[in-house]
């Protein structure tokens, strides 16, 4: 039952990119899926490695954002942050946090 709720989870933030609201929180992801925090709480920790629920937005954000520098060469980091609701300054500081490369140098390295 908890990896069907993680499932629908995971849809809710990605399939129907819930990603791209830069005020996703918590509470709008436990309304959406009928379930308290600490059941948010423990799907994240038991079938996403322990991430907050601010961590998984971000990487579910940065993921859809590699993707997109992958694929769309031409689109500004600007768009690309504000498709994954992201600002462009907090995109360029996660990513680089993350993966230790700036969206641009990712961008060149392809």
């Amino acid at each position: 039952m908890a990896a069907a709720e993680f499932l629908r989870l995971d849809a809710l933030v990605h399939q129907k990119e819930f990603y791209r609201d830069p005020k996703l929180d918590r509470t709008t992801i436990c309304s959406q899926l009928g379930i308290g925090r600490h059941a948010l709480n423990q799907l994240l920790n038991d079938y996403a490695g322990g991430m907050s629920v601010p961590a998984y937005i971000n990487k579910v954000r940065l993921d859809v954002a590699c993707d997109i520098l992958k694929t769309c060469p031409g689109k500004t980091l600007a768009d690309i942050a504000g498709d994954v609701g992201m600002s462009p300054q907090n995109f360029r500081i996660q990513f680089k946090n993350t993966f230790g490369l700036t969206p641009n140098e990712y961008r060149q390295a392809l």
